[in-house]
């Protein structure tokens, strides 16, 4: 962030090192790599690949971890777990079996039971109270939002009548502060910071509320790391202070603790139970439903089968790996899209794949459909037919001549329909013939089709983490309040693309918008293209414009 929106420079050499590298996304570590590659430095990654990935695309630093490659460290001795049968579990949850890693908690008595939600709650709540009066400071896990929440709850109901938390509360976004209440920061904010300290407020900052301006609707909180900071309403509004007596996996990844009580559920998946597992020192206990749920809004209350429970459930759900697999894992042909997305520009990649078009639309058009119906018709009017004759035996005279006339026209019927089907068979045979014929050109197709989607989004990301001298001329430098930086973004991205779908080089400095795309084209099309493009620059340069703007926009 401060590389790209306040232009700081890397030192020359400099080696980066970057903490829990499984949670950074592939966009984000391309643009550190950038940076990084300009100084001739290096990034060093550090993390565990069976851990939480990023929230945004990821995958890159699982991928590289698992390559067969000798300069990769790794750590194989579990140094944090003090007991040798909890180190015995995580071993077998490492190798993805987590019935037996759950039998070594069961076995040990680590697994509490309850026979609802609410009980399990209650049970989890008292033994983390039972933790804190023993000295702990550790927080309780939980496995979605909806139990963080009603585990913060309770615990903030038994506070209050324990006396820990005093004062007039202040209510803001439908959550309650007192004096002594735990928080978590959920956003980054450079603004907040105690004078003369360079630690600032981050997602994930803990501390404890020490005062309330009930006017301000402002609280004072004394961070662990960051020192006393008053969070002001805005902040409070906005949802970004929380209770922190309970947190999410994503939450305390990174984190030791002394002791750790979890609660799993049905949605939970295999890098939540992993890192729940892997926090503590001392012990670790799940708490199980062994019963019902309750409809509550972990639960859609129009279902009509509650969710099953007990331990195999909860088991069976953290078998479940999260989906966060690099392009190449998925399609092995990712990488040659790659490949011709860095060798060519979006306007020869989109020739190149209506040259192979222009051939493809020779193609004689399918007849599936159509061959299916025909093929219906057929079978309903034999059908038909077969009635009729099995009717004729009791059937009158008269009644035998109409059943006559109609078996022969439904014999008529039979020939059109089947000499329509023989039609229809070797209009499709042909489709298939030239879809035999021209397999190569219909992979080349998809292939370039491919390659045009990667190029565009090497085109957006370049375009906003090193930008090219004339979009950097002539949108000037990229804004630091995160609402016009999404414009500048848009804008940036939008001139990009739009002239790389032109294969135009632009001079450095323009001096007008006919100057850094060009005319206006004439098809209609284009045209609309050229004029988004107008109006992303626009809307970035509004502010700009009473500044005095960096380009004419005429």
């Amino acid at each position: 962030v401060d590389l790209d929106q306040r232009g700081d420079h890397l030192a020359p050499g400099t080696v980066l090192v970057v903490d829990e590298a499984s949670m950074v996304g592939t966009r984000d570590l391309a643009r550190l790599a950038a940076h990084v590659q300009r100084v001739g430095g290096s990034i060093k990654l550090i993390g565990d690949p069976d851990q939480h990935t990023s929230v945004e695309t990821g995958g890159i630093f699982k991928a590289l971890a698992a390559r067969d490659d000798p300069s990769i460290v790794r750590l194989v001795e579990n140094r944090r777990q003090t007991d040798s049968a909890e180190r015995a579990a995580i071993d077998y949850y490492r190798r993805g079996q987590i019935g037996a890693a759950l039998d070594h908690y069961d076995s040990g008595g680590k697994i509490v039971r309850a026979a609802t939600a609410a009980a399990t709650y209650d049970v989890l709540v008292r033994d983390w109270w039972s933790d804190r009066r023993a000295g702990s400071t550790s927080s309780m896990l939980a496995g979605t939002n909806a139990a963080r929440r009603a585990l913060n709850d309770r615990a903030r109901s038994l506070l209050k009548k324990e006396g820990v938390l005093s004062g007039h509360p202040l209510v803001v976004h439908r959550r309650e502060f007192m004096i002594g209440d735990e928080v978590v920061a959920r956003r980054n904010d450079r603004a907040l910071r105690c004078p003369g300290r360079s630690e600032f407020v981050k997602n994930g900052s803990t501390g404890r509320v020490t005062g309330i301006d009930h006017a301000g609707r402002q609280v004072d909180v004394a961070f662990a790391n960051e020192g006393t900071i008053r969070i002001p309403s805005d902040y409070l509004d906005a949802g970004h202070l929380d209770h922190a007596y309970a947190r999410t996996t994503f939450g305390v990844q990174g984190t030791t603790l002394d002791r750790a009580r979890y609660h799993p559920a049905d949605a939970s998946r295999f890098e939540e139970g992993y890192v729940a597992i892997t926090r503590a020192t001392e012990i670790t206990n799940l708490y199980v439903v062994e019963g019902e749920v309750e409809v509550d809004d972990e639960v859609d209350s129009r279902a009509v089968q509650r969710p099953e429970t007990g331990l195999a459930v909860v088991a069976n759900a953290l078998t479940r790996r999260s989906d966060d697999k690099l392009a190449v894992a998925s399609d092995p042909r990712a990488i040659d899209a790659g490949r011709l997305a860095k060798e060519y520009s979006l306007c020869q990649l989109r020739e190149h794949r209506q040259e192979v078009e222009a051939l493809l639309q020779l193609q004689p058009p399918s007849v599936a459909g159509e061959l299916a119906e025909a093929r219906g018709r057929a079978e309903g009017l034999k059908a038909r037919q077969a009635v009729v004759a099995d009717q004729l035996a009791s059937w009158s005279p008269k009644r035998h001549r109409n059943a006559a006339r109609q078996m022969a026209s439904l014999q008529a019927a039979i020939i059109n329909a089947e000499a329509r089907i023989a039609e229809l068979e070797t209009a499709q045979e042909r489709h298939e013939d030239f879809a035999v014929e021209h397999a190569d050109e219909f992979a080349q197709h998809d292939l370039l089709r491919r390659a045009e989607g990667a190029r565009r989004l090497q085109v957006r990301i370049a375009a906003v983490a090193d930008p090219p001298p004339a979009i950097a001329a002539a949108l000037g430098p990229r804004p630091a309040t995160q609402r016009d930086r999404l414009r500048w973004d848009r804008a940036a991205e939008a001139v990009a693309v739009y002239l790389d779908e032109n294969d135009r080089q632009p001079p450095d400095v323009p001096c007008s918008i006919a100057e850094l795309l060009g005319p206006r084209p004439q098809h209609s099309l284009d045209g609309y293209g050229y004029d988004m493009v107008i109006r992303a620059i626009r809307q970035q340069s509004a502010p700009e414009r009473e500044r005095g703007a960096r380009i004419a926009l005429s």
